[in-house]
């Protein structure tokens, strides 16, 4: 995919969505192009089954989507898992507005404006088969869970304790293990469990006694002068940029994710290995970075040139009933099934989106990543087995070269329907200029076979649901 002239967004609002009205071509450098809206934007408008419009937030419900019936009702923070038309707005408080959401394995946190983060649901962090507890909620009680009543909703939602932190303006999911925020003086802070990946230098669970938060919680040290932009959150690593840019990833880096050397080593539970020792992300010559998606196996950066590097992906074993295509390798997009691995730079080749092809946001997680196009079509690629790429078909996409650049067709979410806003991942939802919401993939009940896309992917909400409509 070659460089080429490129495009600028320019924003209006029509029906509760920010839309792309006019462009302009400007020059194509990863230097000097910053479309808007920012990609961060447009993807943290929408958080697995829920939305955030002008400050209020609609979930809706899946079918046993998380351990039991009772889990998404408490997610929800309402009564029942089906909600009349419009869908009632999360109960985070009154005259709450919400700015972004965050959903881990069993619990789920929201960025009050001005106020700070309430999060709700399990404090343990549920997860099948696994006995290990993980303080997500930022609470001691490890027993704790908050939604499920209505005396515990609302103002009733406790505030996590972050101290002295500016106003929170982003918050991301350790999945089923914590939370990280960050704030808009550019820092960060985590808490939960599996420390090691927390970027403090040590291997101490935060969250599990309350004098270990607020201003006991310290910040990420990434570097003198590092104000981050952006952050990305993965199962066993985070990575930030800066305005300039520049990237830095910790924890976990067994897959070849961080894009730092050694392979198999973890960065940042260790005295010594943060701040200005942590090193910045090699991602070649000029390349500036505006978006990253952290995910377990590998992260991939979108650059302000609308173009798109993936890494990591380092071999592993194969389960006994796996078969090679899907290994995580098809996750890079780079049209083969071999993981590239630090060192980086100018050899890591951009992800072939198709001619002319510029992304504006990126969203995904270890099973598929998928890209916003400025045209408003949505591309997906990685393993596909609960036809989460939305192709009517099982099929994987990244792992040969004939499964990319224009062979790689766009998700059909309807015929003259543009893609607005989603998320991506085992399930994946578009939010679309109509303001009705379509997924796919893991219980949906869509995306494995032809006839369950295009004109028959049935929307999950419509306008009227979401209190859009007129």
């Amino acid at each position: 995919m070659g460089c080429r002239g490129m495009y600028a967004l320019t924003r209006a609002r029509r029906g509760g969505l920010w839309a792309a009205v006019a462009l302009s071509v400007i020059g194509c450098n990863d230097s000097t192009v910053e479309p808007w809206p920012s990609p961060q934007e447009i993807v943290q408008r929408m958080d697995d089954n829920c939305i955030v419009d002008e400050g209020i937030a609609r979930c809706w419900a899946y079918d046993g989507a998380f351990s039991s019936d009772e889990t998404p009702t408490m997610l929800m923070l309402r009564d029942t898992l089906v909600a009349p038309s419009p869908i009632p707005p999360l109960d985070v408080g009154r005259d709450a507005s919400v700015l972004a959401l965050a959903t881990g394995e069993a619990s789920r946190c929201a960025v009050i404006e001005a106020l700070g983060v309430r999060c709700w649901g399990d404090n343990g962090g549920w997860v099948p088969d696994q006995p290990e507890k993980h303080y997500v909620l930022g609470q001691a009680d490890l027993s704790l869970r908050l939604g499920d009543d209505s005396h515990e909703r609302g103002d009733a939602l406790p505030f996590v304790s972050l101290g002295s932190m500016g106003t929170i303006v982003q918050v991301e999911a350790r999945p089923s293990q914590g939370y990280f925020v960050r704030d808009d003086q550019g820092r960060i802070k985590g808490w939960g469990s599996e420390p090691e990946f927390l970027g403090l230098e040590d291997r101490q669970v935060r969250g599990d006694d309350p004098e270990e938060m607020g201003d006991a919680l310290p910040f990420v040290d990434l570097g003198t002068g590092f104000v981050a932009a952006g952050l990305a959150v993965g199962s066993g690593h985070a990575c930030a940029w800066n305005d300039e840019g520049a990237l830095k990833c910790w924890g976990s880096n067994h897959f070849g994710q961080l894009g730092l050397e050694p392979i198999g080593t973890i960065y940042g539970d260790e005295a010594g290995e943060m701040g200005d020792a942590l090193p910045f992300v090699d991602l070649g010559e000029g390349v500036r970075v505006q978006q990253a998606v952290a995910a377990l196996y590998h992260t991939c950066a979108l650059t302000v040139a609308g173009r798109v590097k993936c890494w990591g992906a380092s071999e592993r074993p194969l389960e006994p009933h796996e078969p090679p295509e899907q290994v995580p390798n098809v996750l890079l997009g780079l049209g083969n099934y071999e993981p590239f691995v630090a060192p980086l730079g100018d050899r890591l080749p951009y992800v072939d989106l198709g001619t002319d092809a510029r992304v504006v946001a990126l969203d995904g997680d270890s099973t598929a990543t998928c890209a916003l196009l400025d045209v408003g079509e949505l591309k997906c690629w990685g393993t596909n087995n609960s036809g989460q790429l939305g192709q009517g078909d099982p099929d994987p996409r990244g792992g040969r070269p004939e499964e990319m650049g224009d062979n790689l067709l766009p998700v059909d979410v309807g015929s003259g329907r543009s893609v607005v806003s989603f998320t991506a991942g085992r399930r994946s939802c578009a939010w679309l200029d109509d303001d009705s919401i379509r997924c796919w993939g893991w219980r949906t009940g869509a995306g494995r076979e032809p006839e369950t896309m295009g004109e028959n992917l049935q929307p999950v909400a419509t306008a009227e649901d979401l209190g859009l409509a007129g």
